[in-house]
């Protein structure tokens, strides 16, 4: 059996070292890290949302531009333009997210 003097021999440095207040606020401010990033991060996807939101009623605004031209061919015209514009502006992200993962 353990006599009780070496067991507070032995959690002699770990109670100075509690006593501190360095652990404590080290772990406050890793808290505080975590919530700042947090917090970038969930901003940038409100951010994003509303990016796609707003490029989602362009697109639907146009389209509804188009489809109330009265001529076929000048309607059928606005559409391939619409989505030419469309697959043009979607071949330069991918081309620049490629460009910023390098």
């Amino acid at each position: 059996m353990v006599s009780n003097g070496s067991q507070s021999s032995v959690l002699q440095p770990l109670a100075w070292l509690r006593s501190l207040p360095w652990p404590g606020a080290l772990a406050g401010l890793a808290i505080l890290g975590l919530l700042l990033a947090f917090h970038q991060v969930v901003s940038g996807s409100v951010q994003q949302g509303e990016q796609r939101r707003a490029a989602v009623a362009l697109k639907s605004e146009a389209t509804w531009r188009c489809n109330a031209i009265a001529s076929v061919r000048g309607r059928d015209g606005c559409l391939v333009q619409l989505s030419a514009a469309a697959h043009d502006e979607a071949t330069l992200r991918s081309r620049s997210a490629d460009r910023s993962a390098e």
